[in-house]
């Protein structure tokens, strides 16, 4: 299933060439200090949670919740609510996902999430 362009989420894949450093005072374009290494970063800082939730979302294609999430991965012992709810929040802060609605549930408030679309407005489900 191909999203459009305007569903996708705006953050770039990582690139299989990493792209030259740029010059600075006794870094490795001076001789200086090696080269950052971002290949050794990025599987260091990015979870495997918003990984699985980024996926579900566009294998859903509509709004969920961190429980609908949670219920969602093959194995939810391994992601608790809490998890999913604490990366949903990050995500959010990022600017990736945008909470698009809530509703009471047993005296809590559900909240639901989706990507936000090129022009930074919400997605409707």
């Amino acid at each position: 299933m191909t999203l459009p362009m305007s569903k996708r989420l705006s953050i770039q894949s990582h690139p299989h060439i990493l792209p030259p450093a740029w010059p600075r005072p006794g870094g490795a374009a001076d001789g200086g200090e090696p080269a950052f290494d971002w290949a050794a970063l990025v599987p260091r800082i990015v979870h495997p949670a918003r990984v699985a939730i980024i996926e579900a979302l566009f294998y859903i294609d509509q709004p969920l919740s961190a429980t609908e999430l949670r219920d969602l991965f093959d194995e939810p012992e391994c992601y608790y609510l809490s998890i999913v709810s604490y990366h949903l929040g990050k995500l959010v802060g990022y600017g990736a996902l945008d909470e698009t609605g809530s509703r009471q549930v047993r005296g809590a408030t559900e909240k639901y999430y989706f990507f936000l679309s090129s022009s930074n407005e919400k997605v409707a489900a």
